[in-house]
C-alpha cells in the first residue's frame, strides 16, 4: 500500500475557498463598523479633563494665565496653550482638545475653569487645583 502524504488539488482550494470567505466577511464587518463609529468630542473632552486633572493635581505649582497654563511637574516647566486649532501641553506631544476655535484659561476659587469655542458654542470646564 502506498502512503500518502499532503492534501490533494481539492483539499487545498476547498481550503483556500473558505478562508477567502472568511476574510471577505471580516473586511466586510470592520467597513461597516468603521462607518458606524462616530466621533464624540464631548466625550474625547471627558477624558482629556480626566487626564489633564490628573496631571495638574500631580504637579509642584500650577500657574494659570488667560492664554495659558504653565505647571511644573518632575521638575520640568510644561505649557498647556493653544496651537494649531488644539489645546496641547508643550514640550512634548500630549493633546488634550483638538478642533478648537479658541480656548481661554481663568482660575476661579481653586479650580482651573477652561473655556472652549468650537462652531461657535463654548463648553466650560472645571479642574481643583
Amino acid at each position: 500500500m502506498v502512503s500518502r502524504k499532503g492534501f490533494t488539488l481539492l483539499e487545498a482550494l476547498t481550503a483556500l475557498l473558505v478562508s477567502g470567505f472568511v476574510c471577505l466577511l471580516l473586511a466586510d464587518l470592520a467597513n461597516c463598523m468603521s462607518r458606524h463609529i462616530d466621533y464624540d468630542s464631548k466625550s474625547q473632552d471627558l477624558l482629556s479633563v480626566w487626564q489633564l486633572r490628573l496631571v495638574l493635581n500631580s504637579s509642584d505649582y500650577v500657574e494659570v494665565g488667560a492664554s495659558q497654563v504653565r505647571y511644573f511637574r518632575c521638575e520640568k516647566v510644561y505649557v498647556l496653550r493653544f496651537v494649531n486649532r488644539k489645546v496641547a501641553s508643550m514640550p512634548g506631544d500630549v493633546i488634550y482638545f483638538m478642533d478648537v476655535d479658541e480656548v481661554y484659561f481663568n482660575e476661579e476659587d481653586g479650580f482651573l475653569v477652561i473655556h472652549l469655542w468650537r462652531q461657535h458654542q463654548e463648553t466650560i470646564y472645571r479642574i481643583r487645583l
